[in-house]
């Protein structure tokens, strides 16, 4: 592995493989981490899975009374973690796309008159 230098206004130069390097690094040793980084920054679903498939066997470590809320709680965070909308916000977004979707749309064709949109043919400006 390359070292990292310093440049002449003592910014250290990363280079990609130098990252890569370090990613494969934290892969090794900390597997975990790396799942989780690659949940919250590359959106990787097989990470995802792979969180959630071993939640179970930490809470089985422990002496909860409540296996069942731990695990559902777990979900939550590692969806808070990863920026992820939670449930309820699910929810309120789903409703916000639904009433204000056809006049975003309708907003973005009346500015840009040459964009085709099939959903709008029928409405006028």
């Amino acid at each position: 592995m390359r070292s990292v230098t310093i440049g002449s206004r003592g910014r250290s130069n990363l280079t990609g493989d130098v990252i890569l390097a370090v990613f494969a690094q934290v892969q090794h040793k900390q597997p975990l981490g790396m799942d989780l980084l690659l949940a919250k920054y590359v959106h990787d679903a097989p990470a995802v899975d792979r969180i959630i498939n071993v939640m179970p066997t930490w809470l089985n470590d422990e002496s909860f009374q409540r296996k069942d809320l731990a695990l559902a709680l777990s979900c939550i965070a590692l969806d808070v973690f990863c920026d992820k909308p939670v449930a309820s916000q699910k929810r309120q977004l789903a409703a916000l796309w639904r009433n204000h979707s056809v006049m975003l749309i309708f907003v973005a064709c009346k500015q840009q008159k040459s964009v085709y949109c099939p959903l709008l043919m029928n409405l006028k400006y």
